[in-house]
């Protein structure tokens, strides 16, 4: 079945997919839980598998001062301290005298090299014991030493997920100038430097770089970019092994002070351009150098990053972000994952759908079912596209569609104001083609409701989950969180499936919000378990899913890499194979679930009882959202750089 192929731009949201057909499973064991505030047996915990390792805490203390500095044994000894905050963390020391990268040793590491990670425990204070084998630059008629420390030295992430976030980078620095001593005790070598040029700031690379008036007199920064300035990666083209990059440094700082510039693989220093060990660079308000360079021996998995040390004391050090090296396309490197070999790749692209504004929502049968903006100007639209990608059917002014086997449910607005208590809205029943089976008018305020055929389930008080009749008779309370636990906790969001309610909640513990997830059923049967930044369920039949909330990925906030699922009244636990896949899973049907790996890599994965069985790309660079899959069909928001487009792929 092919689409027009007309470009379709959409602002779309998380899909929401709910409960099937009428059966109900057996009773839900009972778990009494008599405080969930308390730490509460979670099937999503923590997988201890180093790919998934969450990366340190970044809390700590750092202190390095002219009393630290020693040359009485002949050796040049550095005693900086490490002070622990609330949680342990792991930090790593660089140092640099006149700019130049100096190996040293420790308590830690007798052998010497440019890096060494020392543990700190949480609210310790400890001095270390660097013996570094010191390399001055003699044309330098004064000499600074520069301490810094990177965070999480030894943490590299995998390469299906490469980002560091605001790991590696430097938290403290010190520069402080050195004794004449330092001459009768240091080595001494040739070095090649490259001299980079200034020139003034354009508006347009102002606007670029975030260089408003706000931040005049604020910026000063030192970054190796190959495409743009944002990017979290480097591309190695296929048979090539040479990096092109750009060393881009700016300032907007009334000051001049010049700092040298090495470029690090895998924390070694490296050539730069073949020739040249260093670039001196000029730091000075309203001006910006951008010198060309090449790094050669580059391989897919290194790690790339440059460190500007000051030749002045007192000024800190400046790190660029770390920067996975990735392999392009067509270099077979850009997979997540070896698929299994029941596994079928499909390529590139996938068909258009022709009509624009749809965001796809769930499937019943080969018709798909959207969410469309051709409602009011308040409120969407619920739309029935076939398989021929054609609108069939639209009812206006609805919100909240969910399936619930042959039948769908939705609540109806009136008006240009929600409005409860009056007939301005009501929860309406619908069959597949949209005709309303049932319809019933909101008299109190219910925010959190879902209703199949059979029951309408809400939530009262904040805290209370119940059920009634479609006349709204035969009240009773399914599951209450006050049985459970003391405290102000609430209900954020319920899901109906077969026999049972799927629900999210929280509480406030230690002035913090804690997450919960469970299921009840109709008997008072209910399982609660703790997961912090859980996102909300997903309901299809006997079957619900948890999976993660977005994160802060670029800043280091890594997601868990699990998920779970409830199905046939018991929880299992889930590990993908890239920890950024819990962020995006998108349950289509019983025991059926898709995952979503975007940035670099752009792939759909379909899984089935568990297993992956199909891996689909939305292209290099590609993400996609709103997953449904129809008895023949794929579809998918598939974000660009452009937008959104909605498209489809032919499935056996």
């Amino acid at each position: 079945m092919k689409f027009k192929r007309i470009s379709v731009v959409l602002l779309s949201t998380a899909i929401l997919v709910s409960g099937c057909s009428k059966a109900e499973p057996d009773s839900i064991p009972s778990i009494t839980t008599s405080n969930i505030s308390s730490e509460i047996s979670d099937p999503m915990k923590q997988p201890t598998d180093s790919s998934h390792e969450i990366p340190p805490a970044t809390s700590y203390g750092f202190n390095f001062g002219t009393k630290d500095i020693d040359y009485g044994s002949g050796e040049l000894v550095l005693s900086p301290t490490l002070m622990g905050g609330d949680t342990p963390t792991r930090v790593g020391f660089m140092v640099f005298i006149d700019g130049i990268p100096q190996k040293y040793c420790s308590e830690n590491s007798p052998e010497y090299s440019y890096i060494s990670s020392f543990d700190i425990e949480e609210n310790s204070e400890k001095a270390h014991e660097l013996t570094v084998d010191p390399i001055i630059d003699n044309d330098m008629s004064e000499h600074i030493i520069s301490v810094s420390t990177i965070l999480a030295p030894d943490f590299v992430p995998p390469l299906e997920t490469p980002t560091f976030g605001n790991y590696h980078r430097i938290l403290r620095n010190k520069s402080k100038k050195l004794s004449d001593e330092i001459t009768g005790i240091a080595a001494t070598d040739e070095y090649k430097v490259l001299k980079a040029e200034n020139r003034v700031l354009t508006n347009e690379e102002k606007e670029e770089y975030g260089l408003d008036e706000y931040e005049s007199g604020y910026t000063v920064e030192c970054d190796l970019q190959q495409f743009k300035r944002l990017e979290k990666t480097f591309t190695l083209k296929s048979g090539e092994n040479c990096l092109t990059s750009t060393l881009c440094a700016y300032s907007t700082m009334p000051n001049v002070q010049p700092y040298r510039v090495t470029v690090f693989v895998n924390h070694k220093p490296v050539k730069i351009n073949g020739i040249y060990d260093f670039i001196d660079v000029t730091m000075e308000g309203g001006k910006i150098s951008k010198t060309e360079i090449t790094l050669e021996n580059i391989k897919v998995g290194d790690f790339v990053y440059c460190i500007a040390a000051p030749l002045t004391e007192g000024e800190v050090a400046m790190k660029s972000t770390s920067k996975m090296v990735i392999g392009d396309k067509s270099s077979g490197s850009y997979s997540t994952s070896t698929p299994a070999e029941s596994a079928e790749n499909i390529s590139d692209g996938g068909d258009v759908v022709s009509n624009t504004d749809l965001k796809p929502m769930f499937a019943i049968g080969d018709n798909l079912y959207a969410e469309t903006k051709r409602g009011s100007a308040v409120y969407p639209a619920l739309c029935m596209v076939n398989s021929s990608g054609d609108m069939v059917k639209t009812l206006a002014d609805v919100s909240g569609a969910r399936m619930h086997g042959d039948k769908i449910s939705v609540v109806k607005y009136s008006g240009d104001t929600f409005s409860t208590g009056t007939n301005a809205m009501k929860i309406m029943l619908l069959d597949k083609d949209l005709n309303v089976v049932k319809s019933l008018d909101i008299t109190g305020s219910y925010g959190k409701i879902d209703f199949n055929e059979d029951r309408i389930v809400y939530v009262r008080n904040d805290n209370e989950i119940c059920s009634c009749d479609w006349n709204w008779e035969n009240h009773r309370t399914l599951f209450s969180l006050s049985s459970a636990s003391q405290g102000a906790e609430y209900f954020v969001d319920i899901k109906l499936g077969d026999g049972f309610v799927a629900f999210n909640a929280q509480a406030e513990i230690n002035n913090k919000d804690a997450d919960f997830y469970g299921v009840c059923d109709f008997s008072g049967n209910y399982e609660i378990y703790r997961k912090d930044g859980i996102n909300y369920s997903q309901v299809c039949g006997k079957t619900a899913v948890w999976g993660d909330r977005h994160t802060d990925v670029v800043n280091g906030v890594m997601p868990s890499g699990n998920f779970v699922m409830y199905t046939n009244g018991s929880f299992q636990n889930f590990t993908t194979e890239n920890i950024l896949e819990s962020q995006d899973v998108f349950l289509t049907g019983e025991n059926e679930f898709f995952t979503v790996i975007g940035d670099n890599y752009g792939v759909i994965k379909q899984y089935k009882n568990g297993a992956k069985i199909r891996e689909i790309s939305v292209g290099t660079g590609n993400s996609a959202e709103n997953i449904v899959h129809t008895d023949s069909m794929l579809y998918a928001d598939v974000i660009e750089s452009n937008g959104k487009t909605m498209k489809c792929w032919e499935l056996d």
